[in-house]
């Protein structure tokens, strides 16, 4: 049988460096500041929400506060490498803000949000990777990893899968091949739809099964940087073909 072997890349930390929120992202008086317009609406809408929870959580301090005209307000600041959640001049408890938030008149998609978008680190709470990072194609990477992109530069068949929306193919696309340079993926590059019921690494699973169907590769080498995405893969196209060899690349030198 006639040896068929495609490679396929994800984008983000696998063939590009993604930028650290801090490079991106400037504090400005507590206010955000990036350049792009929905990464500075969607924090700011962040921080509103989050003054709201919080103010409801100690309404006869707030009122005391708000007729002195003294403001309850939820802001950012950077500190070294990271940028801290403050409110009314202090870092928030981590305790107290999952307690509010958890309990106020947000709808679970708008609590998950806002939890998701905030990590906790040396005793503080920080901004973390959040959806509109990577809905817009200013913050994708420049930056080559350069190991993978040597593979992806030798290898005959090729196709990108990343998380990216469909909507900033135009963008990434000029970045990934005009700016940075690389060569044009003869299998094309696929940015996510939205339309999988299994998100982000089901479109991906989707995506490699199919052209397995439509050119019959029977071997497949899948370069991705989140190991439970690799896995989860993996086993889609295992059983969907027991008999195609599929090699993962776990990618974690851009970590």
């Amino acid at each position: 049988m006639e040896e068929k072997t495609i490679f396929i890349f994800d984008m983000d930390d696998t063939l590009v460096k993604t930028p650290k929120l801090e490079d991106v992202i400037q504090i400005k008086n507590g206010k955000v500041s990036s350049g792009d317009q929905g990464i500075d609406t969607a924090m700011q809408k962040m921080l509103k929400s989050i003054s709201e929870v919080l103010s409801n959580e100690e309404d006869e301090k707030n009122r005391m506060k708000q007729l002195a005209g003294i403001g309850n307000d939820a802001f950012f600041v950077k500190e070294n490498d990271d940028i801290v959640l403050y409110f009314n001049g202090k870092p928030i408890d981590k305790g107290v803000l999952l307690n509010a938030v958890q309990n106020s008149s947000l709808t679970p998609k708008e609590k998950t949000k806002i939890l998701n978008s905030l990590d906790y680190k040396d005793g503080k709470i920080v901004l973390s990777f959040f959806g509109e990072f990577f809905s817009t194609e200013s913050t994708v990477g420049t930056e080559i990893n350069k190991d993978v992109v040597d593979v992806y530069e030798k290898v005959k068949n090729k196709m990108i899968v990343t998380g990216r929306s469909q909507g900033i193919k135009k963008g990434v696309s000029y970045i990934l091949f005009n700016i940075i340079g690389l060569s044009e993926p003869n299998f094309g590059l696929h940015l996510y739809d939205g339309c999988n019921i299994g998100k982000v690494p089901g479109f991906k699973a989707d995506v490699i099964i199919q052209s397995i169907k439509e050119n019959g590769w029977n071997e497949v080498h899948f370069y991705e940087d989140r190991l439970d995405w690799l896995n989860f893969v993996e086993g889609i196209v295992r059983i969907e073909f027991p008999d195609v060899k599929f090699h993962k690349h776990f990618v974690d030198s851009v970590k």
